[in-house]
């Protein structure tokens, strides 16, 4: 169970429940609606969690959180726009709302953007991984020259890749879960892959990057590669990642 506490800037060491317990879903999306009265301190809020035994709530919680202080006052911004003299334009999933101040997207950024105000551009790839056949009955070999990234924003980094193979005709692309680690001292990546079924298949290649060392979430989908004949059987796995060097 979850529910809602709010404080004032006045008084921020006490916290007061104002919302009714609320069941929490894995996935799921709540919310609450309420007015500031005009003139009202700047408030903050925070989501407790809360045990159920039997339906009966356990009087233990865990405090989340705290947001940063609200007020009343409306944005100045026009929708689709924020910062100073909103001079620029929010960058949300859907075209949605940004907050008014830092341009936070509450549903995600748009595809091939990332960051706290979704400025920060996701590299690419510009060209397609070069697939062939392998020596051994249904392996393939995939190939692909990493991007020039010397224009990347300094605040994330190249992390990784992850290969997607599509079987011709048949719609969907399948993700390995495995990463190939970047290096930058690579010109060329070479990833042999094994065990695919009889059929046609295309392949991507997928940038994975990170951000003070974390990996996040976001990433962005290279261009498919000619399809190429494979005639043996099973889902694929990469056994082993070549790596030339300059």
């Amino acid at each position: 169970m979850y529910r809602l506490q709010k404080n004032t800037e006045a008084d921020p060491d006490k916290w007061e429940a104002f919302s009714r317990y609320n069941h929490y879903y894995e996935g799921g999306l709540f919310e609450e609606t309420f007015s500031i009265p005009e003139g009202s301190p700047r408030q903050r809020f925070r989501v407790d969690v809360y045990l159920a035994i039997n339906n009966s709530i356990v009087d233990s919680f865990t405090p989340g959180p705290p947001s940063a202080f609200y007020s009343a006052d409306c944005p100045d911004c026009p929708k689709g726009l924020y910062g100073d003299n909103c001079s620029a334009s929010c960058n949300c999933v859907g075209n949605t709302t940004c907050d008014s101040s830092n341009g936070a997207c509450r549903y995600g950024c748009n595809y091939g953007f990332t960051g706290l105000s979704c400025d920060i551009a996701l590299p690419t790839l510009s060209l397609p991984p070069v697939v062939y056949n392998g020596e051994e009955c249904g392996t393939t070999v995939v190939t692909w020259i990493p991007g020039n990234y010397t224009d990347l924003d300094s605040r994330i980094n190249v992390h990784s890749y992850q290969i997607d193979s599509q079987e011709v005709n048949k719609g969907e692309w399948s993700r390995n879960d495995e990463l190939i680690q970047h290096s930058d001292f690579l010109r060329l990546f070479v990833a042999n892959i094994s065990g695919l079924r009889t059929g046609e298949y295309r392949f991507r290649i997928n940038i994975r990057v990170s951000e003070y060392d974390e990996l996040l979430a976001e990433f962005t989908l290279g261009p498919a590669s000619n399809a190429v004949n494979i005639q043996c059987r099973s889902q694929y796995t990469i056994v082993y990642l070549k790596r030339i060097r300059q």
